[in-house]
C-alpha cells in the first residue's frame, strides 16, 4: 500500500508540473465581428471543457497548451455544449461502525462526466 501511495504522489507531483506549463493559447470564434467578448476557462476538478459553439468546434491543441481566452461575438445568445467532469475518491473507513472495526483502505468515488448544452445569453462587448 505505501508504494502505491509513493507512486501516487509522484504522479500528481508529475502532473501538477507539467499543468503548469502549459501555455494559454487564444481563440476566436469572433472573426470579422467588431462587438467581442472573451471567456477564459479554468480548467480543473471538478472541471469543464468547451466542445463547441453553435456547431463549431475548437480545433485541436498543440502540446502544452490550453485555450485562453476564446473570443466570441457579443450582443447575441449563443448556444454552448460544454463536457463537465468531476471525481472524487474518500476513504470509507471512518463512515461506519464496520469500516472502524476492519481498518482497511476502503475507498468510494463519486464521479459525473457528462455534455452540457449551455443556452448563454448575450455577452457585453469588452468584456472578459
Amino acid at each position: 500500500m505505501k508504494i502505491a501511495r509513493i507512486f501516487g504522489l509522484i504522479f500528481i507531483v508529475t502532473m501538477t508540473f507539467i499543468s503548469c506549463m502549459s501555455t494559454p493559447v487564444s481563440h476566436s470564434f469572433a472573426w470579422d465581428e467588431k462587438a467581442t467578448a472573451e471567456i477564459t476557462i479554468v480548467d480543473g476538478n471538478p472541471g469543464i471543457r468547451l466542445i463547441n459553439y453553435d456547431g463549431h468546434t475548437l480545433p485541436p491543441l498543440e502540446r502544452n497548451t490550453h485555450w485562453g481566452p476564446i473570443t466570441f461575438p457579443a450582443g447575441r445568445s449563443l448556444t454552448m455544449v460544454f463536457y463537465a467532469y468531476y471525481q472524487q475518491t474518500q476513504d470509507a473507513t471512518n463512515r461506519s461502525l464496520l469500516g472502524v472495526l476492519v481498518q482497511g483502505a476502503i475507498h468510494y468515488s463519486r464521479s459525473v462526466s457528462t455534455n452540457v448544452v449551455f443556452e448563454c445569453p448575450p455577452l457585453e462587448a469588452g468584456g472578459a
